[in-house]
């Protein structure tokens, strides 16, 4: 399910909703190889369809194809040991998952680690990373208690597998005080969000974000 023809349809039905004729212009094939790949994706439920009228275009509906289940699929090979399994969507492999996919190991394990502190993940709508380097993790956290946060943290001190110590700097705030602050141009808000990479994020308020983004800037 997962070989390169099909791997590439799904990358770019992860950015946004396509037909398969911009699939087809995008992966360079056929359109018709397309929709027979897209026919055995949407078998297993990767993918789904629907019929999206134009104002504009008048006449018959589009298909439009976009992401019909979110899992992560692991293959695991030791010496001993070789197995794979696939994990559907739920908040905590979806958070421990895209960790590990960071590009420096050792902020998979402090982010981890960080979001083992029950009290914080339990209290957060969404984490993302805004920035990083050699002594610091900076975190956005979207919460409803962003005054508890603020009050009982500002960054932490983790120590890692090396006993190396990294922070962790927590900016805290909820979706509308981020969309307020977008929508006046404000610009600690307009960098806060200029890059966020998901850590988690079940509610899709990434989306959310960049949408006030576009409408505004």
């Amino acid at each position: 399910m997962f070989v390169e023809s099909k791997w590439r349809i799904l990358t770019e039905l992860a950015q946004k909703k396509q037909s398969p004729t911009e699939l087809a212009k995008k992966t360079n094939t056929s359109v018709a190889n397309i929709s027979q790949q897209l026919r055995l994706l949407e078998a297993y439920g990767i993918v789904k369809k629907q019929k999206v009228k134009s104002k504009n275009e008048p006449g018959k509906p589009r298909t439009l194809y976009e992401i019909g289940k979110e899992a992560t699929h692991i293959i695991h090979i030791e010496r001993t040991i070789a197995e794979k399994k696939l994990f559907e969507k739920n908040n905590w492999t979806q958070a421990a998952i895209n960790a590990l996919m960071l590009e420096k190991e050792e902020d998979a394990y402090f982010i981890i680690k960080f979001l083992c502190k029950e009290e914080i993940f339990n209290k957060c709508k969404s984490l993302f990373i805004i920035r990083n380097n050699h002594d610091s993790i900076e975190v956005l956290l979207i919460t409803k208690n962003f005054e508890d946060i603020r009050k009982d943290y500002s960054s932490i001190e983790l120590t890692g597998l090396n006993n190396n110590k990294k922070k962790i700097i927590i900016w805290s705030h909820d979706l509308p005080e981020i969309e307020t602050g977008i929508t006046e141009k404000n610009e600690y808000f307009i960098n806060l969000t200029n890059k966020m990479r998901i850590i988690y994020d079940p509610s899709n308020l990434k989306e959310q974000i960049e949408n006030v983004r576009t409408r505004n800037l």
